[in-house]
């Protein structure tokens, strides 16, 4: 048996800290708020909705519920309507990668063992991280894994299925077209219905209705005030804090469709709109407005304050990108079929499935958001084993430089693992760009 190393060790006390925030109230009196800075005004309901999905896992790892992996592209809605315990592999990565220095094995002990075992180097750490701690056995077997990100993602795939078929855990598919018309889409439509049957008669839990339209009305919910955002982050200087392009992926990927996720996305606005009011930006001085064209750094918890502290406004990243429609809430058949064409437009099972320049393409998306945005640069930050992106980066920079009139930063750095591309070195690297187009 392997010696304990980061989640295992780590876990517990966070368990506890996440049961305490649990019982502190959603949200304190207009009088507090008014006194609190803007990102704390924010964090409390983050906490809140993080601490709910820690007491839906901890569910899940004493029994109470069916625990299913899933990746980033899946949307939880479905998952939490059906009452099972949702595990994103990718929040494991990202708590690993964050693991404070008392806990120094970090997310490479999970890479490297996986790479020991004969998975090659090249493949993703944002899922590796948190399948390797599966596969030394820091985090409990799951009763499903649930794989489905071909086409634009396929390390994601092969890493969950490899996972499954090593600790014998059954698997679920979700098989993709590489294109977006509307054969596609009844593709996927067929694929996404077949797996929620599959799930229904694994679990033993038979989708309610009435919880999936609570579920999906939460959902639409967010989508209302998530586009409340975008349009006030267009504003210069922009008065939404870096803090929100983290939060939205973990909101989104992990308390989708739960209630516990508006208030986060209402804190957000509500701090927003006051600075708009008077005319103010998130940032004491906002010099730079910048895109990160795929994922950002997120083995540093302080990174996006460090931008913030040299006058960066992280506008965006691809993750944190979701232009969805409203669900249909007529009956149980558009709500599935809308969270369906929902998934479709998840970050990167959107813009990475198909050709680069097609509508809902990687560059067609970023040459959008950079004009929407008002954003001076670019920065790529990613991981080796998005040979797609890397491959057709210089592609997509040269459009930017030619349609939008702005420079892109290749920060050859991984998203989850600091030993590609150092912190120091990362800002160095930043600092220096920014004195260059300055």
């Amino acid at each position: 048996m392997n010696e304990q190393s980061t989640l295992a060790k780590m876990m517990p006390p966070l368990m506890r800290f996440m049961n305490a925030i649990s019982i502190l109230p959603g949200s304190l009196p207009r009088p507090i708020t008014n006194v609190l800075s803007q990102k704390a005004q924010i964090t409390l309901p983050a906490l809140k909705a993080s601490a709910t999905y820690f007491k839906i896992m901890q569910e899940g790892l004493k029994g109470k519920r069916k625990v299913v992996i899933h990746p980033f592209n899946f949307p939880p809605e479905i998952l939490h309507a059906l009452d099972v315990a949702p595990v994103f592999i990718e929040y494991l990565s990202t708590l690993a990668s964050m693991a404070p220095a008392k806990y120094p094995d970090n997310i490479f002990k999970y890479l490297d063992y996986s790479h020991e075992t004969g998975l090659p180097g090249t493949l993703c750490a944002g899922q590796l991280g948190g399948a390797g701690a599966l596969l030394y056995g820091d985090w409990p077997k799951p009763d499903l894994i649930l794989s489905g990100a071909p086409g634009f993602c396929d390390v994601n795939s092969k890493i969950l299925e490899y996972t499954a078929r090593t600790l014998d855990i059954p698997l679920l598919h979700l098989d993709m077209s590489a294109y977006h018309d509307e054969r596609a889409i009844a593709y996927f439509r067929k694929s996404f219905r077949d797996v929620l049957s599959r799930l229904e008669e694994f679990t033993g839990n038979k989708l309610d209705p009435e919880k999936l339209r609570k579920t999906v009305d939460n959902t639409n919910k967010v989508i209302e005030l998530y586009n409340e955002i975008s349009g006030l982050q267009a504003a210069v200087p922009s008065p939404v804090p870096n803090l929100y392009a983290f939060l939205n992926v973990a909101m989104k990927f992990t308390v989708g469709g739960r209630p516990e996720a508006i208030p986060v996305y209402e804190a957000v606005l509500n701090s927003a709109k006051k600075k708009v009011k008077k005319g103010q930006g998130s940032l004491p001085n906002e010099k730079i407005r910048c895109l990160m064209l795929y994922t950002s750094v997120y083995f540093d918890d302080k990174f996006n304050d460090w931008l913030e502290e040299n006058g960066v406004a992280l506008l965006m990243d691809i993750l944190s990108y979701f232009p969805l429609t409203y669900v249909d809430t007529t009956s149980t058949d558009t709500m599935i079929d809308g969270l369906a064409e929902m998934a479709l437009n998840f970050p990167m099972a959107r813009q990475m499935k198909g050709p680069l320049d097609e509508p809902a393409g990687w560059a067609e998306d970023m040459v959008f958001l950079a004009k929407k945005y008002k954003a001076d640069c670019c920065i790529f930050s990613g991981n080796p084993a998005c040979k797609r992106a890397h491959g057709s980066l210089r592609l997509l920079s040269d459009r930017l430089k030619k349609e939008v009139g702005i420079p892109t930063l290749n920060l050859e750095a991984d998203s989850w693992d600091r030993r590609i591309t150092s912190m120091p070195a990362i800002k160095e690297k930043i600092l220096d760009f920014l004195e260059a187009i300055a």
